[in-house]
């Protein structure tokens, strides 16, 4: 038996032995270690000595009786059910060769992130700290091409009606992992109001996960307290600069979830995501910056007025 799952076990057997005297609490029926030890059939010490540094020497017959005494009580009876998202995955590294208890936490969010993130190698990591830890310019066109006032429409010589639509540049910096945090964290700026307007930026916040070839940026708006969600190539270092990427998130003004195409400039410029406070907000579509315009492609959507609006889903 590998160190890691005996290390899952121990770490399931204090929280059943939390959870058993917490639900019987102090009185005379409280369950002792020996009571305990009973139910896995095995003494007092071995329970105790488990607990404290897990199965050692010739343990393997007690990490044996333990294994099948948890899976019992937190997969054929459903314990993990009502249990805490990290026993469950705790679970997944303790019961790892079980079919049945992969497909019962198949789906699991916090399950999902650990196996694939668990794998990156240190080359990646560090691939990841040198280029990816940046503050970049986030570009998409505004979930509604028709705001409150109609977006202006120009005729073509082919006679074909061309939609002028409003921008928004958003900012994003990327942290490095600190020891207290599992995955990398990122914080978003974005102002929904036009760029001259004085308010302060609204941020959101949360973490950074690789995922295969997918860098997936998963967190909370401050403000309205909805998630939000970017998506974009897991590209090489040398790549990592201008590349495009998918945002989910919440309209403003009406509420609906939103999916656009969007555009990610890295900013060297900068060392911190506050020095472009004075450049976030919705711009018209002609104030775009001329290296923006030419590469506007990159950010369009497969949807109505030539794809400069966004997927809205509406209840």
């Amino acid at each position: 038996m590998t160190d890691d799952k005996i290390a899952a076990l121990a770490a399931l057997l204090h929280h059943y032995k939390y959870e058993s005297t917490r639900k019987l609490g102090t009185s005379k029926q409280g369950t002792s270690e020996a009571k305990l030890a009973a139910e896995f059939d095995i003494t007092p010490a071995q329970f105790n000595n488990f607990l404290r540094q897990g199965a050692t020497g010739n343990d393997d017959i007690v990490a044996q009786k333990i294994s099948e005494g948890l899976f019992n009580i937190y997969i054929e009876n459903g314990a993990i059910e009502a249990a805490p998202s990290y026993v469950r995955r705790v679970c997944a590294q303790a019961f790892d060769d079980d079919p049945d208890l992969s497909r019962l936490l198949n789906g699991d969010v916090g399950t999902v992130f650990d196996e694939c993130s668990a794998g990156t190698s240190d080359k990646t990591r560090d691939a990841f700290n040198e280029h990816w830890t940046k503050v970049f310019d986030i570009y998409r066109y505004a979930a509604r091409v028709i705001p409150t006032d109609p977006p202006t429409q120009e005729t073509s010589a082919d006679g074909s009606v061309k939609f002028t639509s409003n921008a928004v540049r958003a900012a994003l910096q990327i942290y490095p992992p600190q020891k207290s945090q599992k995955y990398p964290r990122f914080e978003l700026h974005y102002k929904p109001f036009k760029v001259d307007n004085i308010q302060p930026p609204l941020v959101a916040h949360g973490s950074c996960f690789v995922v295969g070839a997918y860098l997936y940026l998963i967190g909370k708006e401050d403000a309205h307290d909805r998630p939000l969600v970017l998506v974009c190539k897991f590209l090489n270092p040398s790549s990592a600069i201008n590349f495009s990427g998918l945002v989910i998130r919440h309209h403003d003004g009406g509420g609906e979830a939103f999916c656009s195409r969007c555009y990610f400039q890295r900013n060297d410029t900068v060392e911190s995501i506050a020095d472009l406070k004075d450049e976030l907000g919705v711009i018209n579509e002609a104030d775009l910056p001329d290296e923006i315009v030419e590469i506007s492609t990159k950010f369009l959507n497969d949807t109505d007025f030539g794809g400069k609006g966004a997927l809205l889903i509406k209840s």
